[in-house]
Parts: structure tokens; sequence; C-alpha cells
């Protein structure tokens, strides 16, 4: 989990860069509440719009809500092999 939340800040950093004269719409996608909610909160505090769900399904229902302009995503989540 630490190595997880070390990369915030960079993802931070070239979300600013890529997305700097808007604000992003992001959506956030980890099994971990811990993370997801650490994730979420910070880029929301920086202005950034966020959304999150906990698995891959539950990303696609969110996807299917509205599409993100930036998608982070945990690639090992249970049930998604």
């Amino acid at each position: 989990m630490r190595g997880k939340l070390a990369l915030v800040p960079i993802f931070i950093v070239l979300v600013r860069q890529t997305m700097s004269c808007e604000k992003a719409r992001l959506l956030v996608v980890d099994d971990k509440q811990l993370i997801r909610a650490s994730i979420s909160h910070l880029l929301a505090e920086i202005g950034y719009s966020v959304r999150s769900a906990q698995d891959g399904f539950s990303a696609l229902h969110e996807l299917r809500e509205e599409i993100p302009d930036i998608l982070l995503s945990d690639l090992n989540m249970p049930g998604m092999c």
C-alpha cells in the first residue's frame, strides 16, 4: 500500500500538466478502500472532480454514467483476471 501512495505526488504533477486549463474529471478504481479514499481526497482537495469505484464492474457502471478525462486504476484486483 505504501508504494501506491508514494506515486500520488507524481500523478498529481502529471494531471496538473495535462489538464491545467480546466477541471479534470477523474475516476479512481481500487479495491482497497483506504487507497481509493486517500487518492480521491487528495485530488479533490486540489480541485479535480473525482469519482471512485471499488472494482472493475463498478468502474464500468461509472463509465456508463460519464466518461472521465483520466482513469486511475489498480491493475491487481480480485475477480478481474
